[in-house]
């Protein structure tokens, strides 16, 4: 196989639960959960990585540094009422933002704010977002409804997140991880620039001193 042609790189520091690279959708024993929790498990890792990294302690009913799969399952199911599977799915970045912010105030962590980035816009200006929030060490949660190449065939009406970016032979790649795994995908292969309805990112913005 030939090498990537990697010319740039940047990954956040990731959480692992026994051999699996962060959590994984196939352990939720509630039934909706495992079918449709995408929503709730991005947010679930989001506050485990904050916690992590940016010391935000207010974030996580559980010990962020000591998981297992029990306590992974025990923070979905409470972040579940905030984004709870449904039959369409959670599927506008609105509803992400809105049940997120929600949880955030129940669990009193000020200091987190949300922007939502649609789809629609050039490839270029996810990029840059992708790249500005990676390199603050902050997680990117994606939403991508209806793949447009059998290369995202797997990412169809799915919540994931982007841990990492590289620059691959000129290609902007993300690092896309859901169910215990991670892969490198080309952006452009993701990100529809005329469908303003199939998706987008979600973007942090830290406001006050941790807590």
């Amino acid at each position: 196989m030939e090498e990537p042609n990697i010319s740039s790189t940047r990954e956040i520091d990731w959480f692992r639960i026994g051999q699996s690279y962060g959590g994984n959708q196939d352990w939720m024993r509630d039934p909706w959960m495992k079918l449709g929790g995408c929503a709730a498990l991005v947010a679930v890792d989001t506050c485990l990585v904050l916690t992590r990294n940016q010391h935000l302690k207010k974030l996580c009913p559980v010990d962020a540094f000591s998981l297992t799969e029990d306590s992974y399952i025990n923070f979905a199911m409470e972040m579940k009422p905030y984004l709870r599977p449904r039959f369409s799915g959670v599927d506008r970045l609105g509803i992400y933002i809105d049940g997120f912010a929600d949880y955030l105030q129940h669990r009193g962590a000020a200091g987190i704010n949300m922007d939502g980035l649609t789809m629609g816009c050039p490839v270029q200006e996810a990029e840059q977002a992708i790249h500005s929030q990676l390199d603050a060490g902050l997680p990117v949660p994606m939403l991508h409804l209806r793949p447009q190449c059998k290369a995202t065939d797997d990412y169809e009406w799915h919540w994931f997140m982007l841990n990492g970016y590289r620059i691959n032979g000129g290609q902007f790649q993300v690092k896309a991880t859901t169910y215990g795994a991670f892969e490198w995908l080309n952006l452009a292969d993701l990100w529809h620039e005329t469908d303003e309805t199939n998706g987008g990112l979600i973007l942090y913005r830290l406001t006050d001193a941790p807590q």
